[in-house]
């Protein structure tokens, strides 16, 4: 295994002249650009340039595969050095058909898509997300169709079920439109990976439109457009019409705790949808790299951490980006602690009443 000297790291990488890089296979290179080219060694893979081998070299890697690889050997990546036996995408044997992530094991798409084009995708994609679901809520109360503001009233637990399971249809529409190669997975990978996203997903966009909508109200939380919930009276939410009494609410208290202190960090830091967009792009293709390991997707994660450091640097200036970058994203992991409160007070939630079960675990069986 080769390890880069420290003062590597400064220097950019001899392929696509971005930094951090270190010494990858005899050359200073990015992980990236590393990865690339082993893949394309072990896999044996082919390309073609579309634009006369002319490709241009910078840092958002935007050449083809072709010019890519051209490079890789031009700049001195030597293929000997790559140890197969230890490469991820060595010989296996054969998986069964529910493993496998596409249809086609050998779609590879990473050379094509630069960092500022998966930005673009998250960010268009959640934005078609908010304005479907708003959409949704005039659908589902034609009485409002002409007015200009969504009108909120409280919601039940067993309402906001039926709703947020409706919703997931959005959130699918995104993933094939906005999240490729999602489009062209296999069903049932769509479905496990869908499975695990949807809930972070779905708790990232509520506390991003409670900061839009109830910034000022502390006392009001955001579930859906037309429906919020009363912090101070969560026993309202809790109430079950199909036993006419209300539920032991106080069985869900700390996950209720736990929400009320992720909402008011929501609204203490305000993050845009820009920022918003980025985090449901990372947590998704870090759940498909849990999910699928495999370098085809190992850059996605990094490409949208590139994008979210670029937009804090344009929007708040060199002195404070990189703080902003830590408390945006500070909030991923108060949310994956919401969703562990959260998932255990389902599981309870479900035994005692039977009625609720946020993961929707019937849609992925």
């Amino acid at each position: 295994m080769e390890v880069g000297n420290l003062n590597s790291y400064e220097t950019p990488c001899a392929v696509c002249n971005t930094t951090p890089a270190s010494s990858h296979f005899g050359v200073n290179a990015c992980r990236p650009c590393a990865a690339f080219f082993r893949r394309s060694i072990v896999l044996k893979k082919k390309y073609k340039c579309k634009y006369g081998q002319k490709c241009k070299f910078t840092s958002n890697r935007k050449m083809c595969g072709y010019c890519r690889f051209e490079r890789c050997y031009a700049v001195g990546m030597e293929a000997s050095k790559i140890r197969y036996a230890y490469d991820k995408h060595g010989p296996k044997l054969p998986k069964k058909p529910s493993d496998s992530l596409t249809n086609s094991p050998s779609v590879s798409t990473e050379s094509e898509v630069s960092s500022e084009e998966l930005f673009n995708n998250v960010v268009a994609g959640y934005s078609k997300f908010i304005a479907d679901t708003k959409l949704y809520y005039f659908a589902s109360n034609p009485e409002r169709l002409l007015d200009k503001e969504v009108t909120f009233v409280q919601c039940t637990l067993e309402q906001h079920t039926r709703v947020s399971k409706s919703l997931i249809v959005y959130c699918l529409d995104m993933l094939n439109n906005f999240y490729q190669p999602f489009n062209e997975f296999a069903d049932e990978a769509k479905k496990k990976v869908l499975h695990e996203y949807h809930l972070f997903f779905t708790l990232l966009s509520q506390n991003f439109l409670n900061t839009l909508y109830f910034l000022n109200e502390p006392n009001k939380m955001f579930l859906h457009f037309g429906s919020y919930v009363d912090v101070t009276h969560f026993e309202n939410f809790f109430y079950t019409s199909s036993q006419l009494e209300l539920c032991n609410f106080s069985t869900f208290n700390d996950t209720n705790v736990k929400f009320i202190k992720v909402c008011k960090k929501f609204c203490k830091i305000q993050p845009d949808q820009a920022e918003i967009a980025v985090m449901a792009g990372i947590y998704f293709w870090r759940e498909v790299n849990n999910l699928y390991p495999s370098l085809q997707y190992e850059s996605y994660t990094e490409k949208l951490q590139t994008e979210l450091t670029r937009h804090c640097r344009q929007k708040y200036g060199e002195l404070t980006y990189s703080v902003r970058m830590c408390k945006v994203l500070s909030l991923m992991r108060d949310l994956e602690e919401l969703m562990l409160f959260l998932s255990e007070t389902m599981a309870i939630g479900t035994f005692m009443y039977d009625n609720w079960d946020g993961r929707h675990q019937e849609l992925f069986t």
